[in-house]
């Protein structure tokens, strides 16, 4: 009985160390994957670690950080720098004509969610209608399963 019990409260010690284990590995790098926005209905590809993503029909340019892209939404832009501190992360973009660039800062929400903030003068801008909008300042991103 005494082995028993002993053996039980093991296992339920592996299974506590595999669960938290597995949970921090998800979230380890919170700032890779794809992730989309509703409210603007545009994709972020991402990978702020390393330079490992491919930018769709420029190939050309090797692997970059990521790129957003979406309906409406003016030109492609491709992140050229990234750096990552803590539960932050910095990027800078030049749009695919490479006539702009904006900063943004990315800050992690929870396990599934980030806010973009664009930093500088710079706005990201949708097609609406007939006219280019400036898209809000801050957009809320939700990590897609891949």
């Amino acid at each position: 009985m005494r082995l028993l019990n002993g053996t039980k409260r093991m296992c339920g010690v592996w299974l506590a160390f595999a669960i938290v284990t597995s949970l921090a590995a998800q979230t380890a790098k919170p700032f890779v994957g794809r992730f989309f926005c509703r409210e603007a209905g545009i994709t972020l590809v991402l990978d702020a670690y390393e330079e490992n993503v491919e930018v769709p029909g420029m190939a050309f340019l090797g692997k970059t950080y990521g790129y957003l892209s979406g309906r409406g939404i003016y030109g492609l832009w491709m992140v050229w720098q990234a750096e990552v501190k803590d539960q932050e992360a910095t990027l800078n973009f030049t749009s695919d004509s490479g006539s702009d660039n904006q900063k943004v800062k990315l800050t992690l929400v929870d396990a599934t969610h980030i806010e973009m903030q664009t930093l500088g003068s710079i706005a990201f801008k949708k097609a609406v209608g007939r006219k280019w909008v400036k898209l809000d300042s801050k957009l809320i991103f939700e990590k897609l399963k891949d």
